[in-house]
Formats: C-alpha cells, structure tokens, sequence
C-alpha cells in the first residue's frame, strides 16, 4: 500500500449512492471464464431489444402488430420477472381469468380468478397471449377487449407462449392494452437463462424500470439470446417437430393446439384439458423421451 499515491480529495467520497466494491483480478477472472465480449455493458442491452423485436415477426407463421405504440423497452428476467412487477404494484387489484397460469395463484393465494363479465373499474388484468391453458386466443378475446375499454380496467398481457403457437396473430392497437412482455423461455426452451422484452406505453413506475434504470440486467444473458436469435428462427420448434406433432396427434385422437408441446382434450364439463406431448414429439424425432 502506497500513501504517497493516495489523493485524499473528500470530492471523491461517495455521496447520495454508494457502490459496492469492484475487483480488478475477479473480473479479469470472468472474463477468462465467459470471454471478453460477453462482459460488455451496458450497451448490449439495447441491441438485444433491437435484435429481439426483428425476430418476433420473423415468420408468417405467427406475429405481432402494434408495438410502435409501446416506445417504452425494457428488459425482463423471463416473462415472470414482469408479472412478479404487476403483483408488487397493484397487489389486491389484481384480476385473472379462469385456468389462467397457476403461478399468480402460488405466489399469491388469494389473487382473483374471475370471469371478465365481473372486471371493473380498479381492476388491473393479466392475460396470457396465447393463453396458457390452450395456446389460443383467449375464449371471448374481442368480448374482454370491450369490456375492458367500457370498465376501464387495464391489460397487461403475458405473452410467454408467443413464439410456440402458431397462427396466432397479436394486434395491439387497443389503448387499454398497457404492456405486453415476451421472452426466449419458452420460443427457444430456455428457462434457465431467462431473458426477453417488456414493451409499454409509457414508463411503469416499479422493480422492472428500476433495474433498466441502473442497468441491473446480464450482460451475458443478452449475448445469448442475441446469439441463439441468430441461429433459431421463432418458429424453429414448429418447423423441427410439426409433423411429428401431427403424428402424435393422429395417434391418440387429440385435439391440435396451435402450442408445438400441448394437445387438447374435450372434457366432461366440456372445456378443455391440456395434455402434453413433448415426450413423444423428442422421441419421434430426437430419438430419446425426455
């Protein structure tokens, strides 16, 4: 430890935001581990949001219209990383459809599943895009949008499943669709390196713009995704497994979902029962269940 070389200027204090402390040898450390260009930040971020956009229409399989409406981009851990900022904001207002995805209700058990006909004014709605019971379009979607817009009840959708269902055409041009968030989870089936896009109106004040805000996301996550992007089209599940799907579907009798891993069967009540087939579509063409 050299004092001489020590400026004790009090300018250099830290005030108003602390830092936590950096390390010359650990990051020399990662980058020998990731590679150099997998520790640029944070401009890597807004180049994945760019890459990502381009590839959500990248088929005429499936796409999304609308997103020139919705100027503000953020990055998202996964499609859960934006529903867990729905729950924090607006907690009780919360409102869900029936047989929506079960993790609203796991991570909140009380959260309201009701039928849109009982939404009103000071409701705040998450839909998933395709739906996750189904992979369609929700039952009733142009009902819900109008009665959304008659109640003022906003909509947040979850668009995990884009990406899996094709034939499923997103128009986003109504106003009381407030944000819609995407990922690579399940398009690419990359749960573990969970990255994608929210894509709002304007800016929404909770822990997803604040992450943006300082750039708290993952440098390497994006590099990734970017990657794989490059290499997979959206509809690369379809495009590998479809006829396999056809397959498994003749075989037992199912119901086709426009989702690549689920079938669909009529039950007693007369809904729907899901039932996956991504074991067969691996073996048939994998050559493994798994």
């Amino acid at each position: 430890m050299n004092l001489d070389k020590v400026n004790w200027d009090p300018e250099l204090l830290q005030r108003g935001r602390s830092r936590p402390l950096y390390d010359g040898k650990i990051h020399h450390a990662l980058e020998a581990v990731l590679g150099k260009a997998n520790l640029r930040e944070p401009d890597v971020f807004p180049e994945f949001i760019e890459k990502f956009s381009k590839w959500l229409n990248g088929t005429d399989d499936m796409s999304v219209k609308g997103l020139t409406g919705f100027e503000r981009r953020d990055i998202i851990r996964g499609v859960t990383h934006s529903l867990d900022d729905l729950h924090v904001r607006f907690g009780s207002q919360i409102v869900v459809l029936p047989n929506e995805y079960k993790y609203h209700v796991r991570i909140k058990s009380n959260t309201r599943v009701e039928n849109y006909l009982n939404w009103k004014k000071g409701d705040v709605a998450i839909i998933s895009v395709p739906f996750s019971h189904t992979g369609m379009l929700p039952d009733n979607w142009n009902e819900i949008i109008a009665h959304a817009q008659k109640n003022e009840v906003p909509i947040h959708i979850d668009a995990a499943w884009f990406g899996i269902c094709k034939g499923i055409h997103l128009r986003l041009e109504p106003e009381i669709i407030k944000s819609i968030s995407f990922s690579l989870s399940k398009p690419l089936g990359l749960g573990s390196y969970q990255i994608g896009v929210r894509y709002s109106r304007e800016r929404e004040e909770g822990p997803v713009s604040v992450v943006n805000d300082f750039n708290y996301g993952t440098p390497l996550l994006a590099h990734v995704g970017m990657e794989l992007m490059s290499i997979f089209p959206i509809n690369y599940f379809h495009q590998k497994y479809g006829k396999a799907y056809e397959l498994v579907i003749n075989q037992f009798g199912l119901t086709p979902s426009p989702a690549i891993h689920i079938a669909l069967e009529k039950n007693e009540l007369g809904g729907w029962n899901q039932i996956g087939v991504r074991g067969f579509l691996r073996l048939l063409v994998d050559g493994e269940f798994k």
